[in-house]
């Protein structure tokens, strides 16, 4: 059995807008990224620079049904299916999955435990944005401190 790496989150926000935020440059950067090359579109890639140091990755959008859902893919195989769920009461509930590999089962288990973590993060951090117009800061100080931890380490 693949781990899974699950993350959802109610945002008070129309899906139109929360699926927006992730193909568009000018948006990812106030909740998810330090830099991206250009914006997500079907069979496009672009190179996304995270808060971390040295987390960079091409991306490329695998897949898209507007407003509704997105595949991610990054280098590596790795794929991130991303839903946003359009409610009766106009908010979206926003969802990321993604299979964790590992070359152990408990690696694998361990990165599932962590993405999970991230993508809640990076969630949170998008519906602080929408809900208020300013990013939390949220995923720029978690990156603070795994570059602190990854320093330690050295």
């Amino acid at each position: 059995m693949t781990p899974v790496a699950n993350a959802s989150l109610l945002i008070r926000a129309p899906a139109e807008r929360v699926f927006n935020a992730f193909l568009h440059t000018e948006t990812l950067t106030q909740f998810w990224l330090s830099r991206a090359s250009g914006p997500l579109a079907p069979g496009k890639s672009a190179t996304w620079e995270f808060h971390v140091p040295g987390a960079v990755a091409e991306t490329r959008l695998q897949e898209s049904a507007p407003h509704s859902r997105l595949v991610l893919e990054w280098e590596g195989d790795e794929t991130a299916e991303v839903t946003f769920d359009q409610r009766e009461d106009g908010f979206t509930r926003v969802e990321v999955k993604s299979a964790a590999t590992g070359k152990t089962d408990a690696e694998a288990v361990a990165n599932a435990i962590e993405s999970t973590q991230g993508y809640t993060l990076v969630l949170a951090n998008l519906k602080v944005l929408l809900e208020t117009g300013k990013s939390g800061g949220i995923v720029e100080d978690k990156a603070i401190l795994i570059a602190e931890k990854q320093t330690a380490k050295d």
